[in-house]
This record gives C-alpha cells, structure tokens and sequence, in this order.
C-alpha cells in the first residue's frame, strides 16, 4: 500500500467562535504528486474524529490538536491509505 502524509490547515474560527475549522488534504509521498481534495473538519471533536477513523494512532491526534492551537499547519507523516479509502474518507479528488 502506497505512503502518503496527511496535510491539516487550521482555517480560522469556527462559526461557534470558540474553535477553529480545519482542512485536511493527502497526498502521496511520491514526487510531484499533488493533494487529494480537501475534507472540512468543523472544530477540534470533528478533527480528532476524522484522524480517528483514518486510523491516526491516539497519540499523533493529539500531538496534532495541540501543535495546531499554536500553528496553522500540521503535517501526519507514513499515512497508508488505499484509493478506495481516500474515496470512503472523502479525499478523493476524483
């Protein structure tokens, strides 16, 4: 199964103001590959559910939720994910 890293872009507030949006795209960790479509995360439960059910190991998403707080990217390295999952999860850009 290919290798791929997931990207995370702390967008802004929320519209509850109290906690951001986040975009998160993959891509594959072959050169010049470009990023998958993006999937929105409205708030730190939503993104902690998504890296949840990519199979993100509990102590990457929280090591991610907090870098986030203070950085406005994040990046999930050796991410394996297969085209019929990147479809599943939305990140397809097909």
């Amino acid at each position: 199964m290919p290798e791929g890293q997931l990207l995370i872009l702390r967008l802004g507030i929320a519209s509850s103001e109290t906690t951001a949006d986040y975009s998160i795209s993959f891509s594959w960790s072959r050169l010049g590959s470009t990023p998958t479509a993006d999937r929105r995360c409205p708030g730190d439960s939503a993104l902690r559910a998504f890296l949840n059910d990519v199979g993100i190991r509990a102590d990457q998403v929280d090591t991610a939720i907090r870098a986030l707080r203070t950085s406005t990217e994040h990046r999930i390295l050796h991410v394996y994910l297969t085209l019929e999952w990147l479809t599943q999860l939305e990140l397809s850009a097909t």
